[in-house]
């Protein structure tokens, strides 16, 4: 059977950012086939950003690093170009989208806290895919109730939080979820999840001020079967990530998972997630910052965040560039007996902020092939455990599953 090959043209907002940058660099790669279908597809990658000059520079970088297939020709090829566009100007945005008509908008642009969704309605109403990189609980978990009916009807895949939490968190419990594997459980009751990174990974101030969002201010988590408030940066604890040498401090942090994973996973009676900084002075910093939200003292860190990353830097040459990810699950197994799974992700040498980045880049391969249904919907059970590892194949990055007792 002969191949074809389609043309799917991708505007990328905050393409030049973070992670914007990451899963650019992917979806350059070449080939982009599908042996489902037999159709391979072109990118025509537009990166957008406020800045036009940084969107057009680095555009012309991944140009310039077009793999060459061995000397032979190829049917599929990927192509980027750089536009300004500032999705807070919202008649700008429309203008933009409605200009280029591309086939789907992946929106990186944080913090995603206090975002309406205006940049998916845009996107949905002109029948045009959409994904985010969102990790704000609300705007994730409220997602598929504003803009799901929307979706059906412009026949458009509209899917948030296609990032770390929920769209790894969930894949990881999806995988345990079965039976037949050496880690399954028939029911899963208790997750604690924890992520850190690596002192020198790199960070955005937009990432700074969706972390600090909530510092020192009440948070939901999930216990024995109810939502229980907790405080922003408290709750400190200690973890061992397997695979790293040294141990790391975690604090309470807000994620989508804690209103979705209840509905989704029935079984599920305790839900908790922290997040940590590889160094000390910061994860202490952040446990007195709360404290002086508590007092109301402070009450928004995160108009602070600008003088708050400038400061980071100054101790980047501290701690290391690796982190990784934790979730710590317990259930029962087939004789009903109670078990404990540890599952760890770990990256090195810098390669931390490809995680997030990687599940956009394996759903825009899956709209690209039409390989995924309309709907507005969270990013849960949209791609496996074992479809990340293989994205991630190229990069310092592994995973690994432990029984506890």
């Amino acid at each position: 059977m002969s191949s074809s090959v389609n043309k799917f043209k991708i505007l990328i907002l905050g393409g030049y950012g973070v992670f914007g940058k990451r899963l650019t660099s992917e979806l350059m790669k070449i080939p982009h086939f599908s042996n489902k279908t037999n159709v391979g597809t072109n990118f025509d990658i537009i990166i957008g950003g406020r800045n036009l000059q940084n969107a057009q520079e680095f555009a012309h970088r991944l140009n310039a690093a077009k793999p060459i297939n061995n000397g032979h020709s190829s049917p599929f090829t990927a192509s980027a170009s750089g536009i300004s566009v500032d999705i807070h100007n919202e008649q700008h945005f429309k203008k933009t989208l409605r200009e280029l008509q591309p086939n789907l908008v992946i929106h990186t642009c944080g913090p995603f806290q206090g975002q309406n969704y205006h940049v998916a309605e845009e996107c949905i109403e002109n029948g045009v895919h959409y994904l985010d990189l969102a990790d704000s609980r609300e705007f994730v978990s409220q997602f598929s109730k504003h803009l799901n009916e929307k979706a059906l009807k412009h026949n458009v895949v509209a899917i948030s939080g296609v990032s770390t939490v929920p769209g790894i968190s969930s894949s990881v419990i999806d995988y345990c979820s079965r039976e037949h594997n050496e880690f399954g459980f028939t029911e899963i009751h208790k997750v604690e999840c924890s992520v850190s990174p690596g002192n020198r990974a790199p960070r955005g101030e937009s990432t700074m001020r969706a972390v600090l969002s909530y510092c020192g201010k009440p948070i939901p988590m999930v216990e024995n079967n109810t939502k229980i408030n907790v405080i922003g940066w408290q709750g400190l604890k200690q973890i061992q990530l397997k695979g790293l040498s040294s141990t790391r401090y975690v604090s309470y942090c807000d994620v989508p998972d804690i209103d979705l994973f209840p509905e989704y996973y029935p079984h599920l009676k305790e839900y908790k997630f922290r997040a940590g900084l590889e160094l000390g002075i910061f994860q202490f910093g952040l446990l007195g910052m709360s404290y002086l939200t508590r007092m109301g003292i402070v009450n928004d860190w995160a108009s602070k965040a600008p003088l708050l990353k400038k400061i980071s830097e100054w101790f980047y040459n501290m701690g290391t560039d690796s982190g990784g990810m934790q979730m710590i699950m317990t259930g029962k197994d087939r004789q009903h007996n109670e078990k404990i799974v540890q599952f760890d992700l770990i990256a090195l040498k810098g390669d931390g902020p490809q995680i997030p980045s990687t599940p956009a880049v394996i759903l825009a391969r899956k709209i690209a092939q039409n390989e995924l249904k309309v709907g507005a919907q969270p990013c849960i059970g949209q791609f496996t455990l074992d479809e990340l590892m293989a994205a991630l194949k190229e990069f310092n990055i592994s995973h690994s599953f432990s029984v506890g007792k």
